[in-house]
């Protein structure tokens, strides 16, 4: 497990270099209680967001999975203020804009990953890209965290098209 982390940590520092932006973190899904919790991050100025509680549904983080889509808080969108003062996560590191991915697999969305930034900026569809493949890569470590085997990308995707066109025949 101490390899999967490393491997996760190695990806954010990756990821907060590419986007030229000052923090990256992922959280991921608790199965016990529905919760996120943050589990890595690169670039925070200390340990507090570890114990930043992340409820379904609210604020930033929380809303992503429940969407299932990325959101962006920056200055190309309105109510800045109000949404980053939602996001504990935003006021402890003082960010001022932040993007949040959500991280899929198989059985929905697992976790998210957020970029955040200390000075005004605008995140951008190449932005989310970068993130798109980011929280890919940190999804099959999950994955082999939990299984102990890597899978593919295309199975892994294949996977899941799978069950969503299952899903929707329903």
């Amino acid at each position: 497990m101490e390899e999967i982390r490393v491997q996760i940590e190695k990806e954010l520092h990756m990821l907060r270099q590419l986007l030229e932006t000052d923090v990256t973190a992922v959280a991921w899904k608790l199965k016990e209680d529905n919760r996120l919790s943050w589990w890595a991050a690169d670039g925070c100025t200390d340990d507090r967001y570890r114990s930043l509680a992340i409820r379904m549904g609210r604020g930033l983080e929380g809303s992503v999975p429940r969407i299932g889509r990325p959101l962006i808080i920056d200055e190309a969108n309105s109510d800045t203020q109000g949404r980053r003062e939602e996001s504990p996560f935003m006021r402890v590191e003082q960010l001022l804009a932040a993007a949040v991915y959500p991280i899929a697999g198989t059985d929905g969305v697992n976790g998210v990953l957020l970029a955040g930034s200390r000075s005004p900026r605008t995140y951008s569809p190449d932005n989310l890209a970068v993130m798109q493949l980011s929280s890919r890569k940190l999804n099959q470590l999950r994955y082999q965290a939990h299984t102990g085997s890597m899978i593919s990308a295309e199975n892994h995707y294949a996977i899941i098209e799978a069950k969503n066109g299952e899903e929707a025949s329903r």
